[in-house]
């Protein structure tokens, strides 16, 4: 019966104490090699709580910062209970009785006189130092994730190591491992220890053979569709998350709940980019355009055209001719949106000499193209800008932000060379790989791929945003970019 009651007694002190927490905030300047999940397990919180107190914390913090990291202040009541001291009972007799020692009775009981007390005296029997250390440690948050120690990563891709000379395909692989790299470099100085280890899968065989393969917390490659498919089953039978960078091919994910495909088909997003353009230009003169007979996007635009005939938004169509014949094609005083059903760059240049005749201002057109236009937007700045040029995509690297700068800074700095001339580029899309799997594998442990749909991550180029179908399925990157160019050669880029 006793032990009944002193149970449920440190239950109600224990319940009283959750009731009584309140959070409070302290500073706190990051000091090198601490991690948010090292400070979070230092200051017995948790490392999403350490984020929603510093909102405008972002995935790269450093050394030197100052964040707020919440503390959390208990009372715990003075007496655990009151007592009735019985015949020739001291305080030393009662202290020894309750584990105290006699100073903290005393204190808990100032006015008490000596060491007489007389009988029927009813005193306060404080916690002991023990008792309140243990309430305590019971009262801290626990850890939602395991750690991990070590993360053990392997980077598998067509690297091109038994040719004398590389093909563009190997170069591009290389950039992508060095980026990687990069990654590796930034999150070792955060105190992440990780081990990478690179293979050629030109010879598939030989690597899945590779004792220490099982071992890996996560393999990044390969490319080959076969070769994805063999990695997929190998990295299933051992628990490992599999990471797909560069393949766009459908039902990679599917069966397959450790798959992440970072690099998923535009066309996938269709609905959200039907509704945003609906949303930014419902009251716009919209108007597709044919020029020089082009029209490798007829197709989607097409689709455009129905979304917006559904949502009860008016458009125009025209060809060449219509820009120099038709009068009523452009709204005076109105935006005009002008949508080229091609993405070439042939015909964005002809659409350009077609506008300069008209007799509208620039600032009152603006050009919806594809996002294949990154390709060539570097050799037209003047034309991006004046025409006030906008697309969607899953990958831009803006060459206006200062980050991105730094970063092909470094590359150089790093490997004496530029990266190789692609879009996406292949160092950037590793280091961003590298950033966000590296980053929240190791934050969020054994509870990654359960947490997975709500992480994300600043990117230089490619945002990662992962969905799934359901539980037997993997992740696919469901992150969206719309970027504008606009006067004094300034480019805005939001991730929808």
């Amino acid at each position: 019966m006793r032990r009944q009651i002193a149970l449920w007694v440190c239950f109600l002190i224990i319940a009283m104490m959750a009731d009584a927490q309140t959070k409070t905030y302290k500073d706190h300047v990051i000091q090198a090699g601490e991690t948010l999940y090292s400070l979070a397990r230092e200051n017995g919180v948790t490392v999403d709580e350490i984020r929603s107190a510093n909102p405008e914390l972002g995935d790269i913090y450093k050394a030197g910062q100052t964040i707020r990291i919440p503390t959390v202040v208990i009372s715990i009541p003075q007496c655990k209970q009151t007592y009735l001291v019985k015949k020739k009972e001291t305080l030393y007799s009662i202290s020894r009785q309750f584990g105290l020692t006699v100073d903290e009775l005393r204190k808990a009981n100032p006015l008490i006189e000596g060491d007489k007390i007389k009988k029927n005296t009813e005193l306060c029997i404080p916690h002991s130092q023990t008792e309140i250390a243990g309430m305590m440690e019971a009262a801290k948050p626990k850890p939602e994730v395991t750690m991990l120690k070590e993360l053990r990563v392997a980077v598998i891709l067509p690297y091109g190591l038994s040719s004398e000379r590389k093909s563009k395909e190997a170069c591009t692989m290389i950039d992508f491992y060095e980026g990687f790299l990069l990654s590796v470099q930034e999150m070792k100085s955060k105190g992440i220890s990780i081990n990478v280890y690179a293979y050629d899968e030109d010879d598939m065989d030989m690597v899945l053979a590779k004792p220490e393969l099982q071992t890996m917390n996560l393999v990044i490659g390969p490319k080959d569709p076969d070769n994805i498919t063999r990695m997929t089953r190998f990295c299933n039978r051992h628990a490992i998350t599999h990471v797909v960078p560069l393949s766009s091919s459908d039902n990679i994910v599917n069966g397959a709940p450790g798959v992440f495909q970072v690099n998923s088909k535009i066309s996938t997003r269709n609905d959200r980019i039907f509704a945003e353009i609906s949303r930014r230009f419902s009251s716009a003169n919209i108007i597709f355009v044919t020029v020089d007979n082009q029209s490798n996007q007829s197709a989607t635009a097409n689709a455009i055209k129905n979304y917006l005939t559904r949502n009860g938004i008016r458009y125009k169509q025209a060809g060449q001719v219509e820009f120099d014949t038709d009068s009523t094609l452009f709204a005076k005083g109105k935006k005009n949106v002008i949508i080229p059903l091609s993405s070439t760059q042939q015909g964005f240049e002809t659409l350009i000499r077609q506008l300069n005749k008209v007799n509208v201002p620039s600032e009152d057109i603006t050009i919806l193209g594809w996002n294949e236009w990154q390709a060539f937007a570097p050799q037209f700045p003047v034309q991006f800008a004046m025409y006030n040029c906008s697309f969607f995509s899953t990958f831009f690297c803006n060459p206006t932000d200062y980050e991105s700068i730094a970063f092909s800074a470094l590359f150089k700095n790093r490997f004496h060379r530029e990266q190789y001339a692609t879009f996406p580029r292949f160092g950037t899309l590793g280091y961003d790989v590298g950033r966000f799997f590296i980053q929240h594998m190791y934050e969020q442990g054994d509870k990654f791929r359960e947490k997975a749909s709500r992480l994300s991550s600043k990117a230089l180029q490619n945002p990662m945003s992962f969905t799934r179908k359901d539980f037997t399925s993997g992740y696919i990157n469901n992150s969206l970019m719309f970027i504008e160019y606009t006067s004094g050669g300034k480019i805005s880029v939001t991730t929808l």
